[in-house]
């Protein structure tokens, strides 16, 4: 393992090289061509390995969002989450690398949904459902004509939306007819999802993410692997923009595991003076700081370059 500022260039570019792949991805499958499975496999086993040296890299990458490009980027966050996830749960190696590849993978189906359904911003009829519901189908037909995918990879395009009591689709799989990896993936999707920015809804903080994730467990999740996600990526996740009780704004940039709600926080703003501060960074569990995170917030609420802040926090 090394320092998250040692990792996160290397975590930065790594972000950059598959988002540039997710769209070689969606345009290979609209024209036809074969899908490019030795250069996915050496992208997720890349995100792999940067995880294992520290994952609060690429854990950092998956809080800057981009509405426009979401799906692109939720593919490409499923795949970083669910890494982490399996690797707290202390999987074996070789799978972890094809939860990678499968999470990557889970919607590529949604390629051929077209974007008025996708970006509709209002309740969508039945017919629309429909549609939008025949993207597994759609992704599993893609996946049957490409090599090298694994039961594991093909399993988690299968079974990401089933739910446990029966009410997910599409075959309205119950508890254990759904694999373990089906159950982890579902999480994972419905996470990032519900944190996203997109173009008909607003983003949700983490930590209402997680509360919306136990009020559904164990009807739609599976509440021991809800519990364990939530452990792994702890209550204010890395990359997090907090306002703490002395009114300075900082992001998340260690966790702290004995104390998950004293982590590290690197803050560059005070909202009492309504300027940037020199950046530093404050071990929330130490008496010497005497401040604690009062809220989670979005960049908008005081006008704020998140942007700029997180290169200048982490990245330059």
């Amino acid at each position: 393992t090394i320092s998250l500022d040692q990792e996160m260039q290397q975590a930065k570019k790594l972000y950059g090289e598959a988002k540039k792949l997710q769209e070689k991805i969606l345009h290979s499958i609209k024209v036809k061509d074969s899908l490019p499975v030795d250069d996915i496999k050496q992208t997720t086993d890349a995100m792999v390995s940067s995880i294992f040296r520290n994952q609060d890299a690429l854990s950092c990458m998956t809080r800057l969002r981009d509405k426009g490009s979401y799906l692109i980027e939720h593919s490409l966050n499923c795949s970083i989450l669910i890494t982490i996830f399996a690797k707290h749960i202390k999987l074996k190696d070789s799978i972890i690398e094809e939860l990678a590849l499968g999470a990557f993978l889970h919607d590529i189906g949604k390629v051929f949904i077209p974007d008025e359904i996708l970006k509709n911003k209002g309740k969508l009829s039945e017919k629309e459902t429909k549609i939008i519901k025949s993207h597994i189908a759609l992704g599993l037909k893609i996946l049957e004509d490409a090599p090298k995918i694994s039961h594991i990879a093909i399993s988690m395009v299968s079974e990401h939306h089933e739910r446990i009591d029966g009410s997910g689709y599409p075959n309205k799989l119950k508890a254990d007819e759904i694999s373990k990896y089906g159950r982890m993936i579902a999480i994972v999707d419905s996470y990032d999802a519900m944190t996203a920015e997109r173009v008909f809804k607003a983003s949700m903080h983490p930590i209402n993410a997680f509360k919306n994730l136990m009020a559904e467990s164990p009807n739609a999740y599976d509440g021991k692997l809800v519990e364990q996600f939530i452990q792994c990526l702890g209550v204010y996740p890395v990359g997090t923009l907090v306002k703490l009780e002395s009114g300075k704004l900082g992001l998340i940039s260690k966790l702290n595991h004995s104390k998950p709600l004293q982590p590290f926080v690197r803050v560059f703003y005070n909202t009492r003076l309504n300027q940037s501060i020199p950046l530093s960074e404050l071990d929330l569990s130490k008496n010497k700081f005497n401040d604690q995170i009062d809220c989670c917030i979005k960049p908008q609420e005081f006008n704020l370059n998140l942007l700029g802040f997180f290169k200048a926090a982490f990245t330059d």
